[in-house]
Formats: C-alpha cells, structure tokens, sequence
C-alpha cells in the first residue's frame, strides 16, 4: 500500500487544503503530490480507491481528511468514479469535492456527475497549471482560507514555485 502522507515544505504548521491525489500511475502521484507541497498544501496519495478509503478507515493514515480528491477515473480495484460515489455516500465524505483526471476522450455522463461530487474533469496529458488552477478553482468555492496566499486566484500558479 502507498499511503504516502507529506507535509508542506515551506511551512511547518499551516490550514491549508489536505489533498488527496489518487492514481495507479506513480510519476503521475509524484509531480501532482510535488507542485502541490511546494505551494504548501498538505498531500496524501494513494495508488487507487481501495487505498484512499483504507486511508480514511484504518492504518497509519487513519483520520485524514481531505478538503480535496485528486482522482485518476481507470484504476484498479475501485475506480476514481466508484472512489467518488462511495465518498459522496459517506456522512463524513459527502462534502469533499472531487478533481477527476480521465484518458483523452472519455466524457462522464450527467448521472455520474449526478452521483458524486465531481466539479472538474481534465484530460490525460494536462498542464501543471491547468491543474493548479482547477485545484484553486474548486476550493475557493469552499474557502479562500484553505488556499496559501501565493495562490489567491485561478491563474496565479503560473507565478508560483515550481512553475512549469
């Protein structure tokens, strides 16, 4: 099991977003888990669904809460999708929102938007900073609190750390 669990580099204690990225790919786990620690997100990964609820449950990483998923949809043992419907099905879970990354072509359908709480979808191959926008974009509608300074709005990734 991965349930690979960092805290932000450039700051020892802060309230931030905890991100939880999920994906069988591991590079891919790695550079999102990467940008987003240097913008001082807390991360947690996991290598697929199965693992990010046992993260919720049980283990070492019992207790994390994420105030975002990061979600690969084709996965093994428990797809991003099936990941989202249970979290959303979860009294603990059901406000999370969910960033789901898909294989070029492949559309979700309004009944598994419906069923979970998925407000982006990007396509396989993405930008970095389209992915840190989306990821601003998604938490400024829970609050700008949880969003280091540096990232205030959509569109400052660009000019943050680790900039691709």
């Amino acid at each position: 099991m991965c349930l690979d669990r960092r805290t932000p580099m450039n700051t020892d204690t802060n309230n931030y977003a905890r991100i939880l990225v999920c994906d069988d790919e591991a590079h891919i786990r790695q550079i999102i888990g990467r940008k987003l620690l240097g913008f001082g997100f807390h991360v947690a990964e996991a290598r697929n669904g199965q693992e990010a609820l046992a993260m919720l449950d049980s283990g070492p990483q019992a207790g994390f809460r994420p105030d975002l998923v990061i979600t690969d949809l084709q996965m093994p043992m428990i797809t991003g999708l099936e990941l989202c419907q249970v979290l959303r099905r979860r009294s603990d879970t059901a406000h999370v929102p969910c960033l789901m990354l898909t294989a070029r072509g492949y559309i979700l359908s309004p009944d598994d938007l419906v069923q979970t709480n998925i407000r982006q979808v990007i396509s396989k191959p993405f930008g970095v900073r389209q992915l840190l926008d989306r990821v601003v974009a998604i938490l400024l509608e829970k609050s700008s609190a949880l969003i280091p300074p540096t990232l205030n709005s959509p569109g400052e990734a660009a000019r943050g750390p680790l900039a691709a």
